[in-house]
């Protein structure tokens, strides 16, 4: 009976599952005779953690002096006040904003602005010839987008074919 028990407290121990109670139940049970073979190296985890906690290295207190210690280096580390932290992010921000305002500035400055040359000249002496060039231009302006809306055309009627197949793969 008492094999079943350790076999039991031993699963426990090793899934995390195991109480203070049962663990110490458990240490009982492997100093009380001949421990099985399958749980000799349970047996010397515990020797050894039972030693270890008996040395004043990690004794009782190991715990309360590592707690203690990282309190201290946190609060080392946050000596300065908040406000400090807000006006120095503040700071900053400034002189970002002044940065590249310098930089948007400079680069205005180094852009040249084109000048508008208004002509108080026409091209041509002749209004009769302008409207005739000017009638040419349209023209061939015309001719393009009549080619254009000739591939148009084709494109319509690429869609209506497409729709017809589509209607009949739905019968």
């Amino acid at each position: 009976m008492e094999l079943d028990r350790l076999d039991i407290l031993a699963e426990q121990f090793w899934d995390g599952a195991c109480t203070e109670s049962e663990e110490q139940e458990l240490k009982d049970l492997l100093q009380e005779g001949p421990v099985p073979i399958r749980h000799a190296e349970l047996k010397a985890y515990l020797d050894y953690t039972e030693q270890a906690m008996s040395t004043e290295d990690l004794g009782g207190s190991f715990d309360e002096q590592i707690m203690l210690e990282i309190e201290r280096r946190e609060s080392n580390r946050n000596g300065y006040p908040m406000w400090m932290k807000i006006a120095a992010g503040i700071v900053i921000l400034v002189g970002l904003f002044g940065l590249v305002r310098s930089f948007t500035d400079s680069a205005e400055s180094q852009i040249e602005q084109p000048q508008l040359v208004m002509l108080d000249d026409d091209t041509f002496e002749d209004p009769e010839l302008a409207y005739e060039e000017v009638k040419k231009a349209l023209a061939l302006m015309g001719m393009k987008m009549n080619d254009g809306m000739d591939h148009a055309g084709s494109l319509g009627m690429f869609d209506q074919a497409k729709k017809e197949i589509s209607s009949d793969k739905g019968h």
